[in-house]
């Protein structure tokens, strides 16, 4: 039996290195739809007070020796192949679905704006690579209940959040889950997973710290450009813009223009019903906005406590517009041509409707699995009080999900690029939920799918 196991895992880590070979090839061919540097990538080259420490330092380390961006691309390019053959692997020694396998290897493989990255110096490349690693490493621990996939995949959401300050969501949801797992679930020891849960974190973040004060005094913070900008669309949501800065005898060009622009042409998008344009376009204002912050920070406080219900409208529009992709600017008697903001640098030869409409199916999907899930955890847990492993991994991976959505949604405004982080854990969720219900069909029916 341990040779026969042996050899199993031998092929299966053949047939995850091969396929890690091809999508590194893949990749070396894939077009760069983004180009080396985006307006972001000076933060992180020349290390802004506002940047994270770990991923500036992984560039200096890279030109401490010599080397140049081209290797920093390539060194991305590197660590997520290996990741793809981590998860590969895992999923083949763990007897997981191959039909699952190869689809959500295909729907990376296959998605050109998510491989874009991974030439691009910004941090989504490493970011996705270590939510790759937590996704293997997350389901392997619920499966074996080894430690060592859970220190791996503890260390990989630690390592994200000093890359990706959205990061915090996922890392600290997947603590409350794996917490409840651990402890609840399968009642074992707490001393050993509280040491294996907190030693990655204490260690990566104390590390990120004492790099990130080497090269700072203090650490800047853009949240409060963010709600000032929130504080703009809110005003502008509740339909009193210019009354209010009356009010408070604002006398800024720049700001006024803005309403006088902006309110318009949403109310215009609102009434043709181009709902994902919309919530697109209430990103794009949003981030415009961020621009005109003030360095008295009082007028942005009023709008709060005055229309505090409009920013949680406002987060529930970023929230529906992270699957908006791709949202056609070109209609039958319409063409999008929104004012202030920048032009689009896809335009309207990225924007199909084949892949927009994937997205939106993506997006129903995975809201109804959501629903699924949720409702059959909660029957289950009243009526048997046990939870299968696989349901747990499902409700528990929608559940980090949901809550980065909001986490994101909430402080920041959702596009493609946040969403491609957990694109990953998206594919998986779904093609579960899929696989699940035909296969409950075809026992129902007794028909051969």
């Amino acid at each position: 039996m341990p040779s026969q196991i042996s050899k199993q895992n031998i092929t299966n880590f053949h047939i995850s290195f091969i396929l890690s070979i091809f999508y590194i090839i893949m990749l070396y061919f894939t077009p760069n739809i983004f180009g080396l540097l985006e307006p972001d990538s000076s933060g992180y080259i020349y290390f802004s007070s506002i940047r994270p420490a770990t991923y500036p330092l992984f560039i200096k380390i890279i030109h401490y020796f010599n080397f140049g961006l081209k290797e920093v691309i390539l060194l991305q390019c590197i660590f997520f192949s290996t990741s793809i053959l981590y998860l590969i692997y895992t999923f083949l020694n763990l007897k997981i679905s191959k039909l699952l396998i190869i689809s959500l290897y295909f729907s990376l493989f296959l998605n050109i704006y998510y491989n874009g990255f991974h030439h691009v110096i910004l941090t989504e490349s490493i970011s996705f690579s270590l939510i790759i690693f937590f996704l293997g490493s997350f389901i392997s621990y619920v499966y074996k209940k080894e430690f060592f996939n859970l220190f791996i995949f503890i260390l990989s959401l630690s390592i994200l959040f000093t890359i990706k300050p959205a990061g915090f969501s996922i890392l600290i949801t997947s603590i409350i889950s794996i917490s409840i797992f651990t402890l609840i679930i399968e009642k074992n020891k707490i001393k050993p997973f509280i040491l294996l849960v907190l030693c990655p974190v204490i260690i990566v973040i104390g590390l990120e710290n004492v790099a990130f004060y080497s090269f700072h005094e203090k650490r800047d913070s853009i949240l409060k450009t963010h709600f000032f900008g929130k504080a703009m669309m809110m005003n502008l949501i509740a339909g009193e813009e210019k009354i209010h800065f009356q009010d408070y005898t604002v006398k800024d060009e720049k700001i006024l223009t803005f309403f006088n622009e902006a309110a318009p042409y949403l109310k215009n998008l609102e009434r043709l019903n181009h709902r994902c344009l919309m919530y697109e376009r209430y990103g794009d204002f949003e981030n415009y906005a961020y621009n005109l912050q003030k360095k008295d920070f009082s007028i942005a406080r009023e709008i709060f406590q005055k229309h505090f219900f409009k920013y949680l409208t406002l987060t529930k529009i970023h929230y529906l517009n992270f699957f908006c992709v791709a949202s056609p600017i070109k209609y039958k008697n319409y063409f999008d041509k929104p004012p202030l903001i920048p032009q689009d640098g896809f335009g309207e030869k990225y924007r199909k409707y084949i892949i927009h409409l994937s997205f939106l199916i993506l997006g129903g999907l995975f809201f109804v699995a959501s629903a699924y899930y949720f409702l059959l955890i909660f029957y289950k847990m009243i009526a048997t009080k046990t939870i299968k492993k696989n349901e747990f991994i499902n409700i528990a991976l929608i559940f980090i999900t949901h809550n980065y959505f909001l986490f994101v949604s909430a402080l920041s405004i959702s596009n493609p690029r946040y969403l491609m982080l957990v694109f990953p854990i998206l594919i998986f969720i779904t093609l579960q939920f899929s696989i699940e219900i035909l296969e409950k069909i075809k026992k129902q029916f007794k028909i051969l799918i």
